[in-house]
């Protein structure tokens, strides 16, 4: 924990994926030395910095939730090593020059933050710390994935009318179709136009896996409920089991969706 005394950032070079544990850096980090106590040390600001592109972090839909609500982005161009400064005076000092810049730079702020005691100290920060959020939030430059979800409902409906089947198969089976398994996957007859999915959790694990990265399937899989909702095609069907009748949902694929 000595490491952390006195420190006010700490920063994550060449960070490549997200780890659950991210999650649980918050105010305070918990430490387990080798053959030492276990120790907590506190955080502050936290800098994880990437040369590449973090694919566990942003996807197509954008970025999951719990994320976007933690991570600010910015991008920089470029390479220090080209900078005359840099050149001129070389790598080593450089870096004193910079760090003993963020040094003074935060030692006056908190200086500041100190003669308007802690309550007021508290409100300017917290205002400070949203609208840096507000205007460098990493949903700002990828997009939230729940502001895409409706999109990612569509895509859903559109595998459940392929699957294992084209949509003309499906459409000439309509008059014979009772109860009947196309690979995987189980249909009921609804009314006379149309066939129901029964097996939607199933489809929607599949479609998951086929769709996305292990880094995404995770947040995408949370969603399932939220997705379900709004698909105006989710319809309850009765089904038998034993000699009791059950209600259960499953995906409507109506005549006019084909």
């Amino acid at each position: 924990a000595s490491d952390f005394q006195r420190a006010w950032i700490l920063c994550v070079n060449e960070f490549k994926s997200v780890k659950s544990e991210i999650k649980e850096l918050e105010s305070e980090i918990l430490l387990a030395p080798k053959n030492k106590m276990m120790q907590k040390a506190q955080l502050y600001t936290k800098v994880f910095a990437s040369a590449d592109g973090v694919e566990s972090l942003t996807g197509d839909n954008g970025v999951e939730s719990q994320f976007a609500n933690r991570f600010s982005y910015l991008k920089f161009e470029g390479s220090l090593e080209d900078r005359p400064l840099f050149q001129s005076v070389g790598s080593d000092m450089y870096f004193k020059s910079v760090s003993a810049y963020v040094a003074t730079w935060l030692n006056k702020a908190v200086g500041e933050m100190i003669k308007l005691g802690e309550e007021s100290a508290r409100k300017e920060s917290t205002a400070h710390i949203k609208g840096f959020h507000n205007k460098y939030g990493i949903s700002e430059s990828f997009g939230d994935v729940k502001d895409n979800i409706n999109e990612i409902a569509e895509e859903f409906l559109l595998y459940c009318l392929n699957i294992g089947q084209t949509k003309r198969t499906l459409k000439r089976t309509y008059d014979s179709l009772e109860d009947e398994r196309f690979g995987k996957y189980m249909f009921k007859q609804y009314g006379t136009s149309g066939l129901i999915l029964t097996s939607p959790k199933k489809a929607f694990d599949d479609w998951i896996d086929s769709t996305y990265s292990n880094s995404q399937k995770i947040g995408i899989r949370k969603m399932k409920d939220k997705i379900f909702y709004l698909m105006p095609s989710i319809k309850k069907h009765q089904i038998q089991k034993g000699t009791m009748p059950m209600r259960k949902y499953g995906i409507l694929l109506e005549d006019t969706t084909i």
